[in-house]
């Protein structure tokens, strides 16, 4: 078992279990080719510049027969489509990429991958969606701000 994080950093808990954990570039982990068993990717796709080629790399790493485990916001979700401009996931400019399943499993081709499962997760990011869009829309967010600046029981005081 090994881990990569391309931001630097080791959680604590994983270096105190002696698991071996790899940071920098995806281009810079020397692992080897045929490495890993099993990769995951856990909302990582969707903040890649290049998915395609990262993906072939990761293709490389994987042993043969290995398995890739992708979980990606689904921008042909229910909640996207009602929630339009205002929809969480959308998360720009972090997001530099958006999938549908359709996209994925065409992309997941192009990278030499085989997809032998595509499924959706019960879980929504509706309430975020909300939250952000009534804040846009409302201007709560200069409320929260000033709630947490001034401190809510002082402006409750003010009343």
């Amino acid at each position: 078992m090994a881990g990569f994080d391309i931001a630097n950093h080791v959680d604590p808990a994983v270096a105190a279990a002696g698991i071996p954990v790899f940071t920098g570039s995806l281009e810079s982990l020397v692992s080897g080719r045929g490495a890993f068993d099993l990769i995951s990717m856990w909302h990582v796709l969707e903040h890649l510049p290049d998915p395609v080629a990262d993906l072939r790399r990761i293709r490389d790493l994987l042993c043969e027969g290995g398995t890739l485990l992708i979980e990606v916001p689904n921008s042909a979700s229910a909640a996207a489509y009602l929630l339009r401009t205002h929809w969480y996931q959308w998360d720009l400019p972090r997001h530099l990429s958006h999938f549908t399943p359709d996209s994925l499993v065409r992309m997941l081709s192009q990278a030499g991958f085989r997809v032998q499962r595509l499924s959706h997760l019960p879980k929504t990011t509706l309430p975020q969606s909300l939250q952000s869009w009534v804040e846009k829309e409302c201007g709560w967010g200069r409320l929260k701000s000033f709630l947490r600046r001034e401190g809510f029981s002082r402006v409750v005081r003010l009343l």
